[in-house]
């Protein structure tokens, strides 16, 4: 996981936090139909090259969340383009994040950045979106 911090000096420092531990996997015969991570105590910081750094003073608490299995299947994604505040749009449903992505990218290229604001909605596949 690469996070960004203040460093002792007030400076933005980039590094990985490396957090040792444990996956749980459940199975329902032979497919997982769970998991989750358990944090160990063992805590190291790295800086960009890999090197050991000290801890930072200042950092955000990073949830250890796990993608579970079919979860990627079990969402639709929208974005929502509106056009100076009056106008919205919906476009999607996508099927993963990086269509989504590509959706916004296609937007902003098209009608380029200017009074236009997008946002990303996500839902439970099969929920009704209406504006």
């Amino acid at each position: 996981m690469k996070i960004i911090s203040i460093g002792k000096n007030g400076e933005i420092m980039i590094h990985k936090k490396i957090t040792t531990g444990f996956v749980i996997q459940n199975y329902d015969g032979k497919n997982c139909v769970g998991q989750e991570f358990i944090a160990g105590d063992q805590v190291d910081y790295e800086d960009v090259d890999g090197k050991p750094i000290d801890p930072p003073e200042k950092g955000n608490y990073q949830p250890f969340d796990m993608v579970q299995p079919d979860k990627e299947k079990e969402i639709d994604y929208y974005v929502i383009w509106i056009w100076k505040c009056i106008e919205p749009q919906l476009y999607g449903p996508y099927s993963t994040p990086e269509k989504q992505q590509i959706e916004i990218d296609r937007l902003k290229k098209e009608q380029g950045e200017n009074d236009h604001t997008f946002f990303v909605m996500n839902v439970s596949k099969g929920s009704t979106v209406e504006f």
